[in-house]
């Protein structure tokens, strides 16, 4: 209802202005005045007139414009404006895709007409609030949804009227500040509603909602006495209008008024009077037979929390029992011991994560002191399906950078998620315990690329169509209830009975996305949908041998978990606290990249510190093994392993003993394993700079050093070595050399791009747009320009770099440099790495082999610093890139050597040791 009357305050009425005869003839003008009284009539009927009456007319109206001989900026102009109506009628109706489709279009022709935005500035702005909304409640776009509500602040200065230009103003203040709250930049948005504060609110026909709004901020900037005077007023607004009989309204707003009430008194620690208000929404719900609800399921919750802030920790238990079953539907178990199925219908994910997470803080709390094997299981099953919901509602969250403001935002509950489930397997391992260790940090590592690449496991079924069909014919039925409910709102008897039955419609609708998730992912299993998630089993089939697998996952204190899984043995420790390792870490990592002309390496003991802390504990796990598969967390994503010091003998460094690679998570390396395919080596290099070059902007870019020409190479040279060259040529080649110069924005890795050939028209290729290439085809990508591993390290997805944004867009591994690159060491370096590929060798293999023959030889004893070697580092595929003399060998041996694995895994299923 709130949100009702929030999009009715941003609908327009009719404002119009008249193009100058001065420019049109009568006849123009009186065909566009026709047109205008149209729309007039459709705005003042559109909540009396059925939506799907209203659309056909408006789309009946738009066709004749087109056809009309009118001139083609009053054509648009017409067009923009029953636009604005339609899209907003469709995100009333829910059509989100149809919402964004004409809203897109409206975008289009204001970039075409600009002028526009002077003249017709009330539905210009009225559409920039529109397509706000639409991202920021419909796709969790929040940056996008906060670039459409400035564009709208920037036009409403055009709107002559000043009652409608502050109305507006005031409404896109408001929704702006929402995303704010949202992103927790809770300062940008009390300025926000301290702008709306300066304004008379009392005319406004959603003014009830602002101070709702307001009343939010307020408890996010913890001013507590403030937030329940907001909230008082906002219930005072909705009960005069109630008792005026505007019908806008019913008593469920003041069920949610006194719920916010409710809210507020519990964050100022008046759990007594915050009781008595949320006591009255759950009567009311309850009452309306309403007993699967969000705001119910809050309303419990809620309660939960204000008996565990009294440390009555069994009364708090028994209402987040109920908050569940409020939120579940099927789900009516009362005992605490039981928790729904992932793939039951859930009404709201990301309510259900929190009372979840909760739920395991609740029995942590009270099993304190009698942490038993089954309590324990109880609270890691409870963190568990938090995490997992997380993820699922995650993936329907488009933007990447949005995807991060939900784990970031509850870092808490993915810390005691981890925590819990170390300590189930440190009382008791098993590896149904490290299954869901793994399942955990999977699902709390690089997600916006896990979501990406997830998608390879995705296999529809016939199945899907079926469910789509009858998802569409439930859609209908739902809009014509929501149409009935809009005619009948004065006979109070029939509304409520209709509202009863659009509630069960929504419910049916939320059922047919469980099922569409259930066919898209079959195997996952009734608890298990996340589909990011894999087991020790899996991952010990893609080992080869001598091969250890190490994720490191850090919490928010930096508390440092490592797994390391071999063909042998699995152990999962938490290290010991020391306070000082991350800076440590970090005065290690920049060591390595001062210039080694004016700093000495004085790296030595700290890099034998960080040794003993990281990889002593799990020193059993290496013995005999020869490569190391590492998953990197937080500043560990800064640190090549192979300059660690073992100290055993002096200046002793891990390059010496293993093939060091690095994943972003354990379902990348399996999938991008699996998906490998032996073919010969066809090699494109892209070397623009044989000479110095000038880019347009007049900066001199110095010559690069080429590497020797390798056979079935292609090179684009110079002026050649265009961007559109290597763009056209990509699926050609299965590995791809960019001898380029590259600008990294550690600050904004938006900002970041490969240089391309300064003599072409377009030089730059840029973060995102890497992201946009189809790199499936390639097997290696190599880029050793400066700082092309390096970027920003955002917490849950890792470094955002040029190279991330290869393998991102498909590449199976990638070659890049984590710090500034040089010349004479990488074209050493590079020429005995592309050595080793041709002869076959695996690709971690080769880039070990490489750099040892550096440091043996006259160069690196000359060079003898890690700054010029260490700074190249492999991610993804460690697979050789077979050549044509190899591969027929590989035919021969392959399928004996399957048989084998296969009989040793089957063999040493039940044999693992834990540690």
């Amino acid at each position: 209802m709130k949100k009702k009357l929030l999009i009715l305050s941003l609908f327009l009425f009719s404002y119009n202005y008249t193009i100058s005869a001065n420019t049109q003839n009568s006849s123009s003008i009186r065909t566009i005045r026709n047109f205008e009284k149209n729309l007039t009539n459709l705005e003042d009927s559109i909540f009396i007139n059925p939506y799907l009456k209203t659309i056909f007319q408006i789309k009946k109206n738009l066709i004749s414009i087109q056809k009309s001989k009118l001139p083609q900026l009053s054509k648009s102009t017409l067009e923009l404006k029953f636009k604005v109506s339609l899209a907003y009628i469709y995100r009333e109706l829910n059509q989100i895709d149809s919402s964004y489709y004409c809203s897109n279009e409206i975008s289009n022709i204001l970039e075409k007409y600009p002028i526009i935005q002077k003249n017709e500035p009330l539905y210009v702005a009225t559409h920039w609030g529109n397509f706000g909304q639409l991202f920021q409640t419909s796709y969790h776009y929040y940056t996008r949804a906060i670039s459409c509500f400035e564009e709208g602040l920037r036009t409403y200065k055009y709107i002559k009227n000043t009652q409608k230009r502050i109305k507006q103003k005031i409404n896109l203040l408001n929704n702006l500040g929402n995303v704010y709250d949202v992103l927790n930049k809770n300062d940008i948005a009390a300025s926000c509603y301290r702008q709306i504060e300066k304004y008379q609110l009392n005319s406004l026909n959603n003014n009830y909602i602002i101070y709702t709004s307001i009343g939010w901020n307020h408890i996010r900037c913890k001013e507590y006495s403030k937030a329940i005077t907001s909230f008082k007023k906002s219930l005072n607004i909705v009960r005069t209008r109630l008792k005026n009989k505007d019908t806008n309204l019913s008593d469920e707003d003041i069920a949610l008024g006194l719920f916010d009430l409710g809210m507020a008194h519990s964050y100022n620690s008046n759990y007594a009077d915050s009781d008595k208000y949320l006591d009255y929404t759950i009567n009311y719900y309850r009452k309306k037979h309403k007993d699967k609800n969000k705001y119910l399921s809050l309303a419990l919750f809620q309660k939960a929390q204000n008996a565990y802030a009294s440390t009555n920790y069994s009364t708090g238990l028994t209402y987040t029992q109920k908050a569940i079953r409020a939120i579940v539907v099927e789900f009516e178990e009362d005992d605490f011991n039981k928790n729904p199925q992932l793939s039951q219908i859930i009404i709201d994910y990301p309510t259900l994560f929190h009372i979840l997470s909760f739920k395991g803080k609740i029995l942590s709390q009270l099993y304190k002191n009698k942490l038993s094997g089954k309590n324990l299981d109880l609270i890691v099953n409870s963190y568990h399906l938090a995490v997992k919901l997380s993820t699922m509602f995650r993936k329907r969250i488009e933007h990447p950078a949005d995807k991060l403001v939900l784990n970031q935002n509850n870092t808490t509950v993915f810390d005691n998620a981890i925590d819990a489930a170390y300590r189930s397997f440190y009382q008791e391992p098993t590896i149904k315990k490290v299954n869901v260790l793994l399942s955990i940090i999977e699902n709390t590592k690089a997600l916006a690329l896990s979501d990406k690449i997830s998608v390879e496991k995705i296999k529809l079924n016939s199945n899907i169509l079926k469910i789509e069909n009858e998802e569409r014919a439930e859609e209908k039925k739902n809009i014509l209830l929501k149409e009935k409910i809009a005619e009948i709102r004065l006979d109070r008897a029939k509304y409520d009975s209709l509202k009863s039955e659009l509630h069960k419609s929504d419910i049916k609708l939320a059922s047919y996305q469980k099922l569409k998730f259930d066919n898209m992912f079959p195997k996952s299993g009734r608890n298990n949908l996340s589909n990011n998630d894999v087991n020790v089993y899996e991952i010990i089939a893609n080992l080869s041998p001598k091969s250890v697998y190490i994720n490191y996952s850090i919490s928010n204190d930096f508390q440092v978990y490592v797994l390391a899984i071999n063909h042998e043995k699995v152990m999962f420790k938490k290290l010991a606290n020391k306070p000082s390792i991350k800076k440590t870490i970090d005065d290690f990592t920049k060591s390595l990249t001062k210039n080694p002309t004016v700093f000495s390496y004085e790296g030595a003991n700290l890099s034998q510190d960080i040794y003993n802390y990281l990889l002593k504990p799990i020193e059993p796990m290496l013995i005999n093994q020869n490569r190391l598969i590492i998953s990197r967390d937080g500043s560990l994503n800064y640190l090549p392993f192979e300059t660690l010091e073992t100290g055993l003998p002096k200046n002793d460094k891990l390059i010496n003993h293993f093939a060091i690679s690095y994943q972003y998570t354990a379902l990348s390396f399996i999938l991008r394993k699996n998906k490998d395919e032996y073919t010969p080596n066809k090699i494109l290099t892209v070397a623009p700079f044989t000479t110095n070059q000038k880019t347009p902007e007049g900066k001199i870019l110095n010559a690069l050093e080429t590497l020797p020409k390798t056979r079935d190479e292609q090179i684009f040279k110079d002026k050649d070595a265009s961007k559109q060259n290597f763009i056209n040529n990509i699926e050609k080649y299965n590995v791809l050399n960019l001898e380029c110069h590259s600008v990294a924005d550690s600050a904004n890795f938006d900002n970041s791009y490969i240089i391309f050939s300064p003599k072409s028209e377009h030089w730059q290729l840029g973060y995102n747009e890497i992201l946009t290439l189809d790199l499936s085809k390639c097997k290696l990508l190599i880029l050793a320009s400066c700082n092309s591993a390096n970027g920003r390290n955002e917490a849950y997805e890792g470094v955002l770099s040029l190279g991330y944004a290869f393998y991102k867009a498909g590449s199976q591994s990638v070659i890049a440099a984590q710090w500034e690159a040089h010349d004479r060491s990488s074209v050493f370096i590079m020429s005995r790495f592309y050595h080793y590929i041709n002869e076959g060798e695996e690709k971690d293999f080769a880039l070990q082999k490489a750099k040892i023959d550096f440091l043996e030889s006259s160069l690196g004893k000359e060079l003898d610093h890690p700054f010029f070697w260490a700074n190249l580092t492999l991610t993804g595929n460690i697979n050789a890139i077979e050549s044509s003399t190899s591969l027929y060998l590989y035919f021969l041996l392959i399928i004996p050597i399957l048989v084998i694995i296969v009989w040793f895994l089957y063999k040493k299923k039940n044999k693992i040791q834990l540690f």
